[in-house]
């Protein structure tokens, strides 16, 4: 029987949707076994695993190249079939991709509270449309990048020489943070930082160092606990950022309170990350600089220059976080991720470093020792004391509720480097004040966190942790 010739023309695309379907299966098969066969960044997490990503892939493929020996008809609407079939699966993860509601929202909702969705470059966008000049927060971290050489460089130059800003923009309405459903949002001071724009000016009795924790994450600016101990000792100076780790913390101690000698010096650990946060500083040879050593970058007299560099970064780091978002939306998509959610067939997931997992090398623990004794020493050079304040994790408690299979760092591995940190800090410091037992005494330690899944803590954890500081701060009665 000769075919017409709209036959055959129908057969030729129908080849080259048949061809196209193959070479797509075999190409999620490939990636399927780079990832999990060959580099093993990623691992099965059930049985369904190896039959979803090896079985389904492969099957569909010889599938498609068999439909190639099918007479035109039958090969014509086996590829009606394929192209139909696959606008209907692509078109309902589009779907879900648009309607599947943040987790924090629908946390939000649950509460009985609203949760504002908007970046933060929005928010910046909105508080300049009402006549406030607003800016992002910015912080040392993002600006550190990795060379061909493996070691960290800062992206900002200061009058043609590397420089690293440890502060933030000025007197700007800073963007910081939401996690409670409410945009926090403060006065940065003349060096950005989270602090009264009087705070430079008079005596300095308390100075307090670390990151986003005691930056005010993400309570409103007058509940955070270094508020709370500003209340109590008006004298208190914050040069935390988000993201800093201990060679950060120890350069800001160099860099911002030495020059004013405060009596007493808060250093905030948080056990989440600040050991995996030094794992990465320690790559910076202008970090390590500050180490036992007096060299300093002079950032006080340089914030007009530091300003319109982090002013440039800001919008553009925001315009990139867009964009891959967007690319990530569109990745999920391609990988029929909402779909495969939806119908809990996500078998796979990414294998962690032992970084990733909290596991930190035990040089790494030694230099924690160094930087520790390095600030603590510096502080007693003008006659100040360095108190060491351990902040626990959600994941503690997690562990404790969940058991061993809990995501994230073990409980056994949280304990042994609570307990290295410590012993470090008590060697070191002149006072140490744990947090931890605080929150394990609590009715509910998961409470203390933003809808009980918060990375920092909300209003009541804040308040634990001022009250902990200012009960070891207050004078012992003599009798």
């Amino acid at each position: 029987m000769v075919e017409s010739s709209p036959v055959r023309a129908a057969a030729r695309v129908a080849n080259v949707v048949l061809v196209g379907a193959a070479l797509a299966c075999a190409a999620a098969l490939s990636y399927v076994f780079y990832h999990y066969g060959w580099t093993h960044q990623r691992v099965f997490t059930s049985p369904l695993g190896p039959v979803l990503f090896y079985g389904v892939p492969g099957a569909l493929t010889s599938l498609f190249l068999a439909a190639l020996r099918l007479p035109s008809a039958p090969r014509v609407r086996a590829a009606f079939i394929v192209v139909s079939t696959s606008l209907s699966v692509y078109a309902v993860d589009a779907v879900l991709a648009l309607t599947t509601v943040d987790p924090r929202v629908r946390l939000a909702r649950s509460a009985g509270l609203s949760f504002d969705a908007r970046s933060k470059l929005d928010v910046v966008r909105e508080l300049e449309r009402q006549g406030i000049a607003a800016a992002v927060d910015v912080y040392p971290r993002p600006l550190l990048r990795r060379r061909t050489d493996g070691t960290l460089g800062s992206i900002v130059m200061l009058h043609g020489i590397e420089a690293l800003p440890l502060g933030g923009i000025a007197d700007k309405a800073t963007v910081l943070c939401n996690e409670g459903g409410e945009y926090v949002v403060y006065r940065s001071d003349r060096h950005g930082f989270h602090n009264p724009s009087s705070a430079w000016d008079g005596d300095v009795d308390v100075a307090v160092v670390g990151d986003s924790f005691a930056a005010g994450y993400c309570v409103a600016p007058d509940d955070g606990f270094v508020e709370e101990i500003r209340a109590r000792h008006p004298g208190t100076l914050n040069v935390a950022k988000t993201g800093n780790g201990p060679l950060i913390e120890l350069a800001s101690l160099k860099e911002y309170v030495a020059p004013l000698r405060p009596r007493l010096v808060l250093w905030f650990y948080f056990e989440g990350n600040d050991l995996q946060d030094l794992a990465f500083e320690r790559d910076s040879p202008l970090l390590r600089a500050y180490l036992h050593q007096d060299r300093i970058q002079n950032l006080v007299r340089e914030q007009a220059a530091i300003d319109e560099a982090l002013a440039a970064f800001a919008e553009d780091r925001e315009r990139e976080m867009t964009a891959a978002g967007r690319r990530d939306m569109l990745s999920s998509v391609i990988k029929l991720s909402h779909l495969r959610s939806r119908l809990r067939l996500d078998a796979g997931d990414y294998q962690q470093t032992p970084a990733e997992a909290g596991v930190v090398a035990d040089e790494v623990l030694e230099l924690l020792g160094d930087v520790l004794a390095d600030a603590s020493g510096r502080t007693a050079d003008w006659g100040g004391q360095l108190y060491f304040v351990y902040l626990p994790s959600r994941e503690r408690f997690e562990a404790v509720r969940t058991g061993p299979g809990a995501p994230g760092v073990s409980l056994p591995e949280l304990d042994r480097q609570r307990h290295d940190v410590l012993a470090m800090a008590r060697a070191t410091a002149s006072a140490v004040i744990d947090v931890t037992p605080v929150f394990e005494h609590h009715d509910d330690p998961l409470s203390l966190f933003p809808f009980r899944q918060g990375v920092h803590y909300n209003e009541e954890g804040n308040g634990l942790v001022a009250g902990t500081v200012l009960r070891a701060l207050a004078p012992r009665p003599s009798f």
